[in-house]
């Protein structure tokens, strides 16, 4: 989807006008406490450079080869012949599922008990469902591997999984749930 400059415009002109305005309450609350005010002035500054500072691409166009859409779903992932661990997705793509994890999750999904030093990026099946255009249920199994960590907070992670087989019915439910979803 390209924009046309008048929207891009538009857009620069709206994430300008946030920024000058959290910038310019953060001094307002600073001036009114009396409390820390350069402590204050230094965190608008770094507010506004932030929104000065992002994208348009990241603001509203997904450059992906394949885009995202957001997807709330329970996934269940099982390792091995035993192991099940239940999970909740964040987001879709036709290439692949990024999954929120607890500590304790994160640990079950990349066997966290080998030796230091051994990397296991973990080959996994996952089921879920998902939704299609005409609101019919399709469910989900792929096998992954698990390709992406990200460490959220003390207790959360992202878990990122491409899919490495994906029955064509699989593929085309999420194909059009993201068409639908982005």
């Amino acid at each position: 989807m390209r924009m046309t400059n008048s929207r891009q415009q538009a857009i620069e002109k709206w994430l300008s006008a946030v920024s000058s305005r959290i910038s310019h309450s953060l001094l307002y609350l600073a001036r009114k406490a009396h409390k820390k005010p350069l402590l204050t002035i230094e965190l608008a500054r770094l507010i506004e450079k932030t929104l000065n500072t992002m994208s348009l691409q990241t603001v509203i166009n997904d450059h992906r080869i394949h885009p995202r859409a957001p997807l709330l779903t329970p996934v269940t992932a099982v390792l091995g012949d035993a192991l099940r661990i239940e999970l909740l997705a964040e987001n879709i793509s036709v290439s692949g599922i990024m999954l929120s994890a607890t500590q304790e999750q994160f640990n079950r999904l990349l066997n966290r008990d080998n030796p230091p030093g051994i990397n296991i990026q973990p080959e996994l099946h996952i089921y879920f469902t998902i939704d299609t255009h005409n609101s019919a249920k399709v469910n989900v199994e792929a096998f992954c591997r698990a390709i992406y960590v990200r460490r959220l907070s003390q207790n959360k992670y992202y878990v990122g999984l491409k899919y490495l087989q994906l029955s064509d019915t699989a593929a085309t439910a999420i194909q059009q749930y993201v068409q639908t979803h982005r």
